[in-house]
């Protein structure tokens, strides 16, 4: 009979902790560099904050111009309809009235006469603007000087601003609705302001919230020095990035109204006295639909209430300056256990493994639904399951050569006596 070998056990080596600790590093920096890495901590994101609590507003409400409106319009609602709803609104005692709705200036000043009055007599109206994103250069329109903020001049990104006739020039202020998705069509981030002209032209939700707030353009302000950017909204710290872009969570949940209703006398002036009116176009083809974490589809008035109400209360996602520092100190940190790891038992490798893997995403996802921070430890945790998935590698593939030698042994021709 063939005699029975003992499988041979691989004893770790000097360096095989460190070639290891190399490897997964290099694994990991692959995966970064072809976007699988960004797109799981976008992912994970996502997640953790569509289960954030959005705050909460009690002083805005929405109105659709929604397909019943439409309807009752006649399938298209008209300068003068528009008229008709300011109006309303006006009578009601809303504070503030946030249009939404870009609108193309008429082909003669007569079209339009009766909207442009609404809007002047009303003299709360938030007009919005409209920007290129390249263009021949161009001055900023008059009317947008009434709502530029100098302290912010430069912080967001360059556009070319469009000038919008009759209707910006009525209004009580002029804010921009320049925002676009992610490269995965997710919605996560709002301009709060565009540069031009070495001024910075606010966002219609931030021209809102000013308005909310009773501040002046010289109360708001930049913050920064401390332990993230921010924007000083008077004595209320809103953080942002550097380029005052904010991260909003989505979810607030808003009373609506039908625009065809208001604009009919059929809502309690209650309803609208000292609100903050939204309104937007939820049906038709300006109504545009944006995709926000979580899955949830969001008009464009959707977008600007919901910033709204981050804004007023000061709650929005935020990347720390410690958050890199804390990051890159886990990659190293993981590296070293990838470096003591072979000198463990393959069971208490893995759980060692597996278990640090979970308490670093348990605890970027915490710093996200409880805190807002975005701390991004993906890159650890890619680090530290490379070795758990090299070592499970070696495991195997010992097994083979153990099995391969014990086979090759037994096909030997048995010694004779």
């Amino acid at each position: 009979m063939a005699r029975k070998l003992p499988e041979r056990r691989a004893e770790p080596r000097r360096w095989t902790g460190w070639i290891s600790a190399a490897t997964a590093l290099a694994l990991t920096g692959g995966l970064w560099l072809a976007g699988v890495l960004p797109q799981a901590q976008q992912i994970l994101y996502d997640a953790a904050v569509a289960h954030a609590s959005p705050g909460a507003m009690s002083e805005a409400v929405l109105v659709d111009i929604d397909a019943r409106s439409l309807a009752a319009a006649g399938g298209n609602w008209s300068y003068d309809n528009h008229a008709a709803l300011i109006d309303r609104l006006a009578q009601a005692g809303a504070s503030t009235v946030v249009y939404a709705v870009p609108l193309a200036s008429p082909a003669t000043p007569t079209d339009a006469q009766a909207l442009v009055s609404s809007i002047a007599q009303a003299q709360n109206v938030i007009w919005p603007a409209v920007f290129a994103d390249k263009g021949p250069a161009a001055s900023l329109p008059p009317a947008f000087h009434r709502s530029t903020l100098a302290a912010l001049g430069g912080r967001g990104p360059a556009m070319v601003p469009v000038q919008m006739g009759p209707f910006a020039e009525a209004a009580a202020g002029v804010g921009h609705l320049q925002w676009g998705a992610d490269s995965d069509g997710i919605l996560r981030q709002v301009p709060l302001v565009l540069s031009h002209d070495n001024v910075g032209v606010p966002a219609l939700a931030l021209l809102a919230a000013q308005r909310v707030l009773h501040l002046s353009a010289e109360d708001i302000s930049w913050r920064g020095g401390s332990s993230s950017p921010g924007l000083l909204l008077g004595s209320l710290a809103v953080g942002v990035d550097a380029g005052a872009v904010m991260r909003p969570v989505f979810g607030v949940s808003l009373p609506r109204l039908a625009a065809a209703d208001v604009a009919a006398n059929k809502v309690p002036s209650a309803a609208l006295r000292d609100k903050t009116v939204v309104v937007g176009m939820t049906a038709g083809p300006q109504a545009a639909v944006w995709t926000v974490p979580g899955g949830s589809s969001l008009h464009t008035s959707d977008v600007v209430a919901q910033t709204l109400v981050g804004l007023r209360v000061a709650r929005s996602v935020t990347a720390p300056n410690w958050a890199h520092t804390l990051a890159w100190a886990a990659v190293v940190a993981m590296a070293l256990v990838v470096v003591a790891l072979p000198g463990l038992r393959t069971r208490v490798a893995w759980s060692i493994a597996l278990g640090l893997a979970t308490l670093l995403l348990a605890m970027q996802w915490w710093w996200l639904q409880r805190a807002l921070h975005m701390v991004p430890l993906m890159a650890a945790v890619a680090v530290v399951l490379w070795c758990c998935g090299g070592r499970c590698c070696a495991v195997f593939g010992l097994h083979y050569q153990n099995a391969r030698r014990v086979k090759c042994r037994k096909a030997l021709p048995m010694p004779s006596a």
